[in-house]
């Protein structure tokens, strides 16, 4: 099964095992966390002209609509 994290190699099969074992039972207390910090680094974008303001709210919304999801227990990572 393909990766959303996937590289151009191979890990280590017992690296990989530790890595990631536990990971998607913390995704729902960390998404939030994430998701803030996905908007901060589009203001970042926008206050040095990568993004438009208009391009920054469309952004704001999708992570908004995002988190929403994951407060109502919607939200799942498709692979």
């Amino acid at each position: 099964m393909k990766k959303l994290w996937q590289k151009d190699w191979l890990l280590d099969g017992d690296v990989e095992e530790f890595e990631t074992r536990s990971d998607i039972e913390y995704d729902p207390y960390i998404v939030p966390f994430d998701l803030l910090a996905s908007y901060a680094h589009a203001k970042m974008l926008e206050n040095i002209g990568v993004l438009s303001e208009t391009e920054l709210k469309k952004v704001h919304q999708g992570l908004s609509n995002i988190l929403s999801s994951v407060q109502q227990n919607t939200f799942t990572l498709q692979f």
